[in-house]
């Protein structure tokens, strides 16, 4: 599939704000499905790290401890967002980020997505000569805009930004040429095994060794 087609036809922008602790974990997540250009569906939930929120990304993405206190905490919507990613096309600006913050808090959840677009490594294909790629800079050239959620607006809310990536994605992809559109789905389509992925291939290939036919060695 190249990225016209995917375009064209499903995929899911993906943005998560953290706490600023090390690891990070998810405090915000938006999930926004695209079919055929328009959005069809979306989610979004405020998380509870289970730690304090460092007070420099608070004064980013405006969450405070307070805002995300009774919020469920991340393995509670695990299977949700699981259902949601996993086998789906996935666009983020600077996808590992936002895919290790997920996998970091619920190191068993096992989604794994079928593509990976990277909206940093489409602007710097399509738009050279950017001081910086960071996502507000790619959305200013592009003229785009949208309006985050309730008074959060702008930059580092989670629903603002994964409604960015996906008009990135709608307004960069029709000016790849078709011929070079595969070479770009391989480059961004490299995603790392989650832990319990890692596990179950091991499981797999041990088994699969331990049932292979013994041979009775040389004649």
């Amino acid at each position: 599939m190249n990225l016209d087609e995917i375009i064209r036809g499903r995929f899911v922008a993906v943005d998560v704000e953290g706490d600023g602790n090390n690891p990070a974990r998810p405090v915000e997540i938006s999930l926004i499905t695209v079919e055929k250009g328009s959005v069809v569906d979306s989610a979004h939930w405020l998380v509870n790290p289970g730690a304090p929120i460092s007070a420099f990304v608070s004064g980013l993405h405006g969450l405070t401890d307070d805002d995300v206190r009774d919020a469920p905490f991340l393995p509670e919507i695990a299977p949700e967002i699981r259902r949601r990613l996993e086998g789906e096309v996935v666009a983020a600006h600077n996808p590992k980020g936002d895919l290790d913050m997920l996998r970091t808090g619920v190191p068993d959840v096992d989604f794994l997505p079928a593509q990976v677009i990277d909206t940093v490594r489409l602007a710097k294909c399509l738009l050279p000569g950017l001081d910086r790629y960071r996502l507000e800079n790619v959305v200013a050239k592009l003229g785009l805009e949208h309006e985050g959620r309730g008074g959060r607006s702008g930059r580092h809310t989670s629903d603002h930004d994964a409604a960015m990536v996906a008009r990135i994605v709608l307004s960069l992809v029709p000016m790849i040429p078709k011929a070079k559109q595969m070479a770009h789905v391989t480059r961004m389509a490299t995603v790392t095994l989650s832990p319990n992925q890692q596990r179950r291939l091991r499981e797999t290939l041990e088994a699969a060794q331990a049932d292979a036919p013994k041979g009775n060695g040389p004649a």
